[in-house]
């Protein structure tokens, strides 16, 4: 290896970049590099070029990325085609002395004292790829661990120019002022700006990050709408996906209002079920893309009186009956289901089993006994388990737990179950229409799906694969696809993704309204999780079949049934069913759609948690973990598709 070699890393889809995915493996070091918005005068990327133990920084116009002449592995070239951007301490920077830096800028950030053996782990990875550095092999990822890596690794990102730079690194996201309103000035004819905050893009990157915004505005409003503009003008790369929380003032005093996306307009959110009132605050969930360099943006918050009759109450989102003179049954079904699935005991199940299964290979022992003693025994797993050498049964884990929680609602809806997706739905198949705020609508992803379906019912490919194998290869494709791409990132809560339920927990994270499918603890709150589900448990079937069994049990008494051998699930959770005072269970109980009552029972829907005394004991619990392992299990427990061929 070149003891010159630079590390190089730029955004694949920049276009007319030359790197490509292989580029990126070969790297192993997706933090070097911050890319500004191409076709702009400013598109830049930054390269460290490392020699004698020394590393130099490098601000390189796109246009030299894809200069012929240009390479990125010849530090004459990097010199000759870019402009060193030194570091800020005056002084040359050894590699020692980043990775401490780092290392502490990213402890402040999270506001932690140690990193979790997962975290050490990556660090270890980009200290070992930096140039000239290449003397260890590439961080091995177990299955399944590839969402808490990149979750690291972003956050990783973001502490690079800092540690380099030596500069303080902010916990809150660099805010340059109090979030407070700008002013309220009325537009002619015109919405209201209600508030604006400036901010920097220092946050981690594919994480929802809340910005909060205050307003002393007089003026009523039934929708409001945000958007992040560079300061002091031109395009910021942190994207506004939705709104948290909005709070308004009612005869009782501030409290939170109901939000629903706009059917038309982009960015806005009616509120308050479309009836107008006084807006305090706005919380804004943003986005921020990887490899952009941090700008300095303004957020600004605005109102306006649309007039939209606030909608009949219902079950939220979801497949369901239209607007009639009662519920329907799949209202009845909707109701009885989140009001099991939404109670604490089954978020933090759901959420803890794929945390913990993700990252236990990664755990020290340390680690996996505190699991044990503050959580419980049923929460380990098997000592031998490494990163190395994971459980080969993980597979059958994520079928054999999964069909567990298939017949927990089966119980409890009997004819009503939900049907059974035969294979991925269309993009236009109007019962299972894709959210305003997915991600993934293309007819890439459509094609992509129908490709793998087509593998996953393939007789003679699943005679070659262990049942591990085949639930293992469904969980990276088909499952985690589908997930995101029924993901409304509009109803992402930050609070939660970021983490926050080893810290301050909120009580509407527990409301039946939280049902974002991109996290484990309010996916299987969504409808759509069961019909998902279920067509992934019909190909325990398929496999069965190809394999010439006729059945599966935990014990079996002949050779045409397939005994599972990966039956970890955790300590199974109760089944409460909370008084929970949504809309729908006050309409399906008889109480007149829009009245005060059902109005008052929709507010206690949105604010109010379920009442679950050992949901509420397991979050405690897992509250009481060293901060670092509770990190660790969080990261792991987020699902992304993979990439797309």
């Amino acid at each position: 290896m070149n003891k010159s070699l630079v590390a190089l890393t730029v955004l694949v889809a920049l276009a007319g970049c030359r790197a490509t995915n292989a580029d990126l493996q070969q790297s192993g070091l997706d933090s070097v590099v911050s890319v500004d918005a191409p076709g702009t005068e400013s598109s830049s990327a930054v390269i460290y070029v490392g020699e004698n133990d020394i590393l130099s920084r490098y601000m390189c116009p796109i246009s030299a990325l894809n200069a012929a002449d240009f390479n990125a592995e010849d530090p004459a070239s990097v010199r000759s085609h870019c402009t060193e951007k030194p570091s800020k301490r005056g002084a040359a920077v050894g590699f020692g002395e980043f990775e401490t830096a780092l290392q502490r800028s990213y402890l402040k950030f999270v506001g932690d004292t140690e990193l979790n053996s997962q975290e050490s782990y990556v660090l270890a990875d980009i200290v070992a790829h930096l140039p000239a550095k290449n003397d260890r092999p590439s961080l091995v990822i177990t299955a399944g661990e590839e969402a808490g890596i990149n979750a690291i690794r972003s956050r990783f990102a973001g502490m690079f120019d800092e540690a380099f730079d030596g500069s303080p690194v902010s916990p809150q996201g660099a805010v340059l002022e109090s979030a407070t309103s700008g002013g309220g000035f009325d537009l002619a004819g015109g919405p209201t700006t209600l508030g604006t905050v400036k901010f920097k893009t220092n946050f981690p990157t594919n994480q929802p990050f809340q910005l909060g915004v205050n307003t002393t505005a007089n003026t009523e409003s039934d929708v409001v709408s945000a958007f992040a503009q560079k300061d002091p003008s031109g395009t910021c790369r942190a994207k506004v996906v939705g709104i948290a929380s909005v709070t308004v003032q009612t005869q009782n005093g501030p409290k939170q209002a109901a939000i629903a996306a706009h059917p038309i307009k982009p960015d806005t959110w009616i509120i308050n079920n479309g009836v107008k009132a006084r807006v305090l605050r706005v919380d804004v969930s943003l986005i921020r893309p990887p490899f952009f360099a941090f700008q300095d943006c303004v957020l600004t918050v605005r109102g306006d009186v649309a007039g939209i009759n606030p909608p009949p109450p219902g079950p939220g989102p979801g497949p369901g009956p239209g607007p009639g003179p009662g519920p329907g049954p799949s209202v009845n079904r909707d109701v009885k289901m989140k009001q099991m699935m939404a109670s604490r005991g089954h978020r933090m199940w759901h959420y803890l089993w794929h945390g913990i299964r993700n990252s236990w290979p990664r755990m020290s022992n340390s680690e996996r006994n505190q699991i044990r003693s503050i959580l419980g025994n049923e929460w380990g797993r098997k000592n031998s388990e490494t990163a190395q050498n994971p459980d080969p049964d993980m597979g059958e884990e994520f079928l054999y737990m999964h069909r567990q929680m298939i017949g927990m609602v089966q119980n409890l809806l009997g004819p009503e179950m939900y049907d059974r997706w035969k294979q991925p739905p269309a993009p236009n198949d109007p019962k299972f229409p894709l959210p305003n705020g997915s991600n993934f609508q293309t007819n890439q992803e459509y094609t992509q799906l129908n490709a793998w379906h087509a593998q996953a019912v393939d007789v003679n490919r699943l005679r070659s694969m262990t049942l591990a194998a085949y639930g293992n290869w469904l969980e990276m494709t088909l499952h985690n696809t589908m997930h995101m791409r029924w993901a409304d990132q509009n109803k992402a809560i930050p609070g939660v993704m970021s983490g926050g339920l080893f810290s301050e927990p909120r009580p509407e994270w527990d409301a039946p309204a939280n049902d974002y499918m991109g996290s484990t603890y309010s996916a299987h709150v969504n409808p759509i999780f069961w019909r998902l589900h279920g067509y992934v448990d019909d190909r325990i079937a398929d496999w069965l079949k190809a394999n010439n069994y006729t059945s599966a049990n935990t014990v079996c008494s002949s050779s045409s049934c397939y005994r599972w051998r990966g039956v970890w699930t955790g300590p199974l959770p109760a089944n409460p069913m909370p008084a929970m005072a949504s809309a729908a269970v006050a309409q399906s109980a008889g109480v007149a759609g829009g009245s005060e009552g059902a109005q008052d029972a929709q507010d206690r829907g949105l604010e109010g948690p379920s009442s679950d005394p050992a949901g509420d004991e397991t979050l405690a619990n897992f509250q009481q973990l060293k901060k670092s392992l509770a990190r660790l299990i969080h990261d792991n427990s987020v699902m992304v598709p993979p990439a797309l061929n």
